[in-house]
């Protein structure tokens, strides 16, 4: 299913993610034009979601952990920080910032976007998200 999502992904000219929004619930796209979901931790020790406030050093920074995927989604969307995101369908899993030259465009599903107060689809040139 995910290869089909990414066949007509392409083929509309990297628009359309609803698709793989109804599966994965949040869907970034990068200014590389790879996709990305939200990555989670599977360890005992960390697990759930992480995310970077903004401007924390990559090396040793401070780690944000919870276990609400809307709190991470919001972080990112409304605030800048840099999210643990994994490429669609296989990649290695990195913190991103919702910024120009990165993260650039989202599709939540319609319950994350009621939840949160956004709309289910915006870029970082719409502006800031909320």
């Amino acid at each position: 299913m995910v290869l089909g999502a990414l066949t007509e992904y392409n083929n509309l000219g990297g628009r359309v993610l609803t698709n793989l929004t109804r599966t994965r619930r949040v869907v970034f796209r990068h200014a590389d034009g790879n996709l990305y979901r939200l990555a989670k931790n599977g360890g005992s020790k960390n697990p759930g979601y992480m995310f970077r406030p903004k401007n924390e050093n990559r090396y040793g920074g401070q780690v944000i952990r919870t276990e609400d995927p809307l709190e991470v989604i919001e972080a990112t969307l409304k605030e800048g920080m840099s999210v643990r995101c994994k490429p669609i369908p296989n990649g290695t899993v990195r913190f991103l910032p919702f910024a120009p030259g990165s993260l650039q465009e989202y599709e939540v599903g319609s319950e994350i976007a009621e939840a949160l107060g956004i709309p289910e689809t915006g870029s970082v040139e719409e502006g800031k998200v909320g």
